[in-house]
């Protein structure tokens, strides 16, 4: 009995995994084509279930590696798949961000800002420079603001203090 009931809990756990990649492969998908806005560039995209690689495929290619996308590609899709796994699991869980602009061009930081900071979760902390978000890009985000503050490092005292607001409007800022 013990063997038949092992067996039986590897085949649910098999199905359970293959229905939750399924649906974790959907909601990865269906983030990445509102944050590329390019809905033909990804056409699928397929995790492995043993390794959790992705894998996607285009309109005329299928199954590539993630490693042939660009950097910035590389950085919407880790994005996606936060954002998917999240609307999977159900539960939001407060995020923070550091630099998430960096290496992405304006109609994909302009993307992210409207699609995913406001929908990510209900806690959300952004760590940026004064040259990622922007005075247009702030504007985009500040129905969702609560609360800004700049940190800023002092050479003499070798320390960082906190102030209220942001880079926006003041002398270093756009």
């Amino acid at each position: 009995f013990a063997t038949k009931a092992i067996a039986t809990v590897r085949e649910l756990a098999e199905k359970t995994m293959a229905h939750n990649i399924s649906l974790i492969e959907v909601a990865i998908l269906e983030k990445l084509n509102i944050l590329l806005g390019k809905e033909n560039l990804i056409t699928d995209l397929r995790v492995n279930p043993e390794t959790l690689e992705l894998k996607v495929s285009t309109g005329n290619e299928i199954d590539f590696s993630v490693d042939r996308l660009s950097a910035g590609e590389r950085q919407i899709l880790a994005v996606a798949t936060l954002w998917g796994l999240s609307s999977v699991a159900g539960h939001p869980l407060p995020l923070v961000i550091d630099t998430p602009l960096g290496r992405l061009d304006s109609e994909h930081r302009k993307r992210l800002v409207e699609n995913y900071f406001p929908n990510a979760s209900a806690q959300v902390i952004i760590l940026s420079t004064d040259e990622e978000i922007v005075e247009e890009l702030h504007q985009l985000l500040e129905e969702s603001i609560s609360l800004e503050y700049i940190i800023e490092y002092n050479d003499e005292t070798s320390s960082s203090a906190i102030r209220p607001g942001y880079f926006v409007g003041a002398s270093n800022g756009s």
